[in-house]
């Protein structure tokens, strides 16, 4: 699911960048873990000059098993790895792949655009691409410049 436009994110200092919901995000110190125990796939997350990238692994999932949300100033990928319907009917000699529910948070950084997030899903990689906020410079002419009271 693409978060809809209109959407608000809460600003960030601009030295905090991707944190993980457990780092305190505020001087108080408050944290809340948003992620479920359970499976944690790998990311990768990246910065270019206009955008951010997070690549996460989630091989066996159908792009329908996966939602990306951005809520306040989180971002959440979460889903669900199903166990083939053939293993119902056999004895599992060995299991090391990992099925259930999974859930994956970051704080956006200050200059992510909420509004433009896209994201992509092939060969077992989800790509959330996130562009920045460009600021814009602003020349302020001098002539006619007036401060005050009318008086």
């Amino acid at each position: 699911m693409i978060p809809q436009p209109g959407s608000s994110l809460a600003r960030l200092s601009p030295q905090r960048k991707f944190l993980p919901p457990t780092v305190p995000a505020d001087p108080a110190g408050t944290t809340a873990n948003l992620a479920p125990k359970g499976w944690n796939p790998a990311v990768d997350i990246s910065e270019a000059d206009d955008c951010y990238h997070i690549r996460m692994d989630l091989a066996g999932l159908r792009s329908e098993d996966a939602v990306v949300q951005v809520m306040g100033r989180i971002i959440t990928v979460r889903g669900q790895r199903h166990m083939p319907p053939s293993l119902a009917n056999e004895r599992l000699l060995r299991g090391e792949r990992i099925y259930g529910f999974f859930a994956r948070s970051f704080l956006l950084p200050a200059d992510a655009n909420i509004r433009e997030v896209t994201f992509d899903y092939q060969a077992g990689v989800m790509s959330v691409v996130i562009t920045k906020i460009i600021p814009h410079r602003v020349d302020i002419g001098t002539s006619e410049l007036r401060c005050g009271w009318a008086g």
